[in-house]
């Protein structure tokens, strides 16, 4: 069985490590802007320019996992346009959204124009969305100043913002130093599910400080999805799906 699997996260190197143990040919692909994961595998990097259905004919690919973040709406998109026009069996693993904990004050929202509004109050917000903050530097009220934090490297200079590169887990200690460094008021995340970055919410918690949510993207693609990796492992040690046949329900009776 060949396997295309579209990482670019922790659960997306835990899947593929646990599918390496089964008799599969899998090639893992990343974008490759953060960083290159060490894996017993293929690897593609730099994506497909629009060509992914090709590239799945070319690899005689029998399924694609989409294991990619919560919040990449195009590329899952994408994926699913191809492996409908290839009849390639499609899969999505979405991880468990964060729920509020006691104690907890969290604001939803869809948009950072959406946000500014509500940000007026605050003089030191904490943004962890990546670089989309990046591009409203210019809409920052004169008595406030930003923390941004992004898995890559910017050298952006602006007097009322500082630009951070940090990626993968940080301890709680690390954060509450941050917090306390920047004098932080409020926390601005993506609900991504990750335990591994979930420590900036304990922070908050603990500080009794408001915390924006950006809410998941509303979009959906047809296909079968999966919140439990090992659901997915269930579908590729009982290999009920073949090369030459497309994604139908009969094939997932009783896992799904």
């Amino acid at each position: 069985m060949n396997i295309l699997l579209l990482g670019g996260t922790s659960d997306a190197i835990t899947l593929t490590k646990r599918l390496l143990e089964f008799n599969v040919n899998l090639i893992y692909s990343i974008a490759g802007i953060v960083r290159q994961p060490q894996l017993n595998c293929r690897i593609h990097s730099g994506g497909f320019q629009g060509k992914l259905a090709d590239y799945l004919q070319q690899q005689h690919i029998n399924m694609l996992i989409d294991a990619t973040h919560p919040y990449a709406v195009n590329i899952s998109q994408q994926a699913n346009q191809a492996c409908t026009t290839t009849a390639t069996p499609y899969l999505q693993y979405i991880r468990p959204a964060w729920q509020p904990k006691k104690n907890d004050n969290w604001i939803s929202f869809d948009t950072i124009d959406s946000l500014l509004e509500h940000l007026k109050p605050y003089k030191n917000p904490f943004f962890t969305l990546g670089q989309k903050p990046i591009d409203y530097l210019d809409k920052i009220p004169d008595k406030q100043y930003w923390l941004i934090r992004t898995a890559t490297q910017s050298n952006l200079k602006h007097p009322r913002a500082s630009i951070i590169k940090q990626i993968g887990s940080l301890k709680i200690s690390d954060e509450l130093e941050l917090f306390k460094q920047y004098q932080i008021d409020t926390l601005i995340c993506k609900n991504s599910g990750s335990g591994k970055v979930s420590a900036k919410l304990s922070i908050a918690r603990r500080l009794n400080l408001p915390v924006f949510m950006q809410n998941r993207p509303s979009e959906k693609v047809q296909g079968y999805y999966f919140s439990n990796i090992n659901d997915i492992i269930k579908i590729i040690s009982r290999e009920k799906i073949y090369s030459s046949s497309p994604c139908t329900a009969s094939k997932f009776r009783g896992i799904c």
